[in-house]
Order: structure tokens, then C-alpha cells, then sequence
């Protein structure tokens, strides 16, 4: 029973993501992109601009602009020398002929029991489902900087009048009836630390990764007198694509697979492995100690990044885990105190 309730919860919750994501409303989700990306912003600065604030002397503004300038060196480092590395490896996967690759000894004697001509003729057609959004993106990016400076503008004068922009808003909601501020507030807070939590949860969890696989796969390439170009390059891709649920560590080793294999089967079989190293590194070790534990099941993330993916695109894939754990959380709450709605949260009384 509990569990059919639960369903019926995060079932209704998709079923509004679908409706806000399709129909007269998409273009307002669009529109909200500034907005995710200031919310992003927010989130991942707030605890670097507060303690550079509390270990200097130096005002708040000035302790934000030095933060900003930081992650915008660090932005135009990839945008400059990893982007288009990105793009012409993935043009290279689409343009490359794959069927040549049979004429390898191994390859030769499993395709006397698998179709394997086949499968690498439709191959290209494949990674063209799955790369060209990509590539769409990598070619917008004079919007997509547009949007990222309207964010830092945004971001800067919220982080410039509050340490805490949820407890700063929450002194204006006080001002309604109760009955319409706590709900108001529970909702706030519930949100605030599942993207809190999350979001610089898994920011950390890539960075470490991009490093770790970055720095193996130089090493090991030295030491076995593997030609290896650009290590970085996978690192990269499996940092990046570990910020999505599930699907994106099998993606991400998936595609540098296949460049790899551009380069041999030797690159291959060590990207292979040391890709293996990093997502057992991260299952077994990384997530449970820095990730966000919100309890959740495996059918229901994956459920998450499929729908609010082909709704909202890459935004969705990544806000998919901290949506569904809001929902979790609110329901796990009503069970517990079916009336906890209607009182204002500890952190917000006066």
C-alpha cells in the first residue's frame, strides 16, 4: 500500500513535468534557463564567497567578484581549449569508418558468430542520435554566454544582499497569513537542501573523477608505451557526464571507448580499464561519502532522466534527482506529520 502510494506521488509529479514541458508552456521553460543557471551559481559559490568573507578583510562585493573571476577563468579554460576538442573528437566519431575495424584478427573471428558488419554500419547513424544535440549546443555558444552572463549578473546581487538567500526571502513570505507562508516555507527549505546538497555533491564527485582519470590515463600511458592524445580530453567526458544519474557514467565510458578505439585496441582496452577503476572508485566510495544520500530507488532516477531529459534537455537530466527527491522528502514528511505543512520551519521563525 505504501509503496502504490508512492507511485501515485511521483507519478502525478511527472505527469506535470510533462504537461509544464510541452505545449503553450515550453517556451516559458526555455525562457527560465538565466535561471538555472543563476540557481546553480548560487549554490556552488554561496559557501566559497562566505568564508573568503569571514577569512579576509575585504567587502562582500569585492569577495564575490574574485569568486566569479575564478570560475570564469576556469569557464573559459574549457571553452576555449576543451570545447573544440570536444567537438572535433565527436565529428570524428561520426565520420569515421568503422567497418574498417574488421580487419582486425579478434574482430575477424567473432564475426563468424555475430553480425558485427551490421552493427558497425548502423554505428555512425547511432552516435548521430546522440551527438548531435551536442554538437547543436557546442554551436550556440554565443547564447548560451549570453545566458551565463545574465546569470552572473543575477547571482551577484543575490549573493551581495544575503549569506543566505533562502533565509533572506523567507522574511518576505512571513509577511502573508500563516496558513499561506508555511507551506510556502516547508517548500523553500525542502528544496533548498536537496539542490544544496546535491548539486555540490556531485560537482565534486566530477572534478575529483575528471582528475583522477586525467592523471591515470597520463601515467599509465607513459609507463606502458601506449600513444595515448590528450588524456584530459576522457577525463573530461567522465566528469561531465557523471553529473547525469545513471545513464551518464555508462555514457561517458561509452564514448571514450569509441575514441579510444579511433587510436587502437591497446588505448582502448586502457581507457577501458582505468574508466571501470573510476566508476567503482565512485559507487563504492565517492557517492556514499560525498554525494547525496536521498534514498532513492534506481527505477524512479531512471524513470526521472528519461522523462524530464527528452522534456528539458540536459537541464532536466541534471535536476531530475533533487526534483524527485523534493517529492520523496514531502512525502516521506506527510507520513510522518500530516500537518507539518501548516508550521513554519525552525530555521525561518523570527
Amino acid at each position: 500500500m505504501q509503496l502504490f502510494k508512492s507511485g501515485i506521488v511521483y507519478l502525478s509529479l511527472w505527469t506535470l513535468c510533462i504537461l509544464l514541458g510541452t505545449g503553450s508552456a515550453s517556451w516559458l521553460l526555455g525562457a527560465l534557463s538565466p535561471l538555472a543557471m543563476t540557481i546553480c551559481i548560487i549554490y556552488l559559490l554561496q559557501p566559497f564567497v562566505n568564508k573568503l568573507k569571514e577569512v579576509s578583510s575585504l567587502p562582500r562585493p569585492i569577495c564575490i567578484l574574485l569568486i566569479f573571476l575564478s570560475l570564469v577563468g576556469i569557464l573559459l579554460l574549457f571553452l576555449f581549449l576543451l570545447l573544440p576538442r570536444l567537438s572535433e573528437a565527436f565529428s570524428r566519431l561520426l565520420g569515421a569508418d568503422w567497418t574498417s575495424l574488421l580487419q582486425h584478427p579478434l574482430l575477424q573471428t567473432l564475426s563468424a558468430y555475430l553480425p558485427l558488419e551490421e552493427w558497425l554500419k548502423r554505428l555512425p547513424q547511432i552516435l548521430g542520435s546522440f551527438l548531435a544535440p551536442l554538437l547543436r549546443q557546442s554551436a550556440s555558444v554565443v547564447q548560451w554566454i549570453g545566458n551565463l552572463f545574465m546569470a552572473f549578473c543575477i547571482a551577484y546581487y543575490a549573493l551581495k544582499g544575503s549569506k543566505d538567500l533562502c533565509l533572506s526571502l523567507s522574511r518576505y513570505l512571513l509577511l502573508l497569513p500563516k496558513k499561506a507562508a508555511a507551506p510556502l516555507l516547508n517548500l523553500m527549505d525542502i528544496l533548498d537542501q536537496c539542490f544544496s546538497s546535491y548539486l555540490r555533491g556531485r560537482l565534486r564527485i566530477s572534478l575529483l573523477l575528471s582528475l583522477l582519470v586525467s592523471l591515470c590515463l597520463f601515467i599509465l600511458s607513459l609507463l606502458l608505451r601506449i600513444a595515448l592524445p590528450s588524456p584530459l580530453l576522457y577525463g573530461v567526458i567522465i566528469g561531465l557526464t557523471n553529473l547525469i544519474p545513471l545513464a551518464g557514467p555508462l555514457l561517458g565510458t561509452g564514448l571514450c571507448l569509441l575514441l579510444a578505439l579511433l587510436h587502437g585496441f591497446p588505448q582502448m582496452l586502457l581507457v577501458l580499464a582505468v574508466s571501470l577503476g573510476a566508476q567503482f572508485l565512485d559507487n563504492l566510495y565517492l557517492t556514499p561519502r560525498l554525494g547525496a544520500p536521498f534514498g532513492l530507488s534506481p527505477f524512479w532516477i531512471l524513470l526521472g532522466v528519461s522523462t524530464l531529459g527528452i522534456l528539458w534537455g540536459v537541464w532536466g537530466m541534471l535536476f531530475s534527482v533533487p526534483v524527485l527527491a523534493c517529492a520523496a522528502q514531502i512525502f516521506r514528511a506527510l507520513q510522518k506529520d500530516k500537518g507539518f505543512l501548516w508550521e513554519i520551519p525552525p530555521r525561518f521563525r523570527p
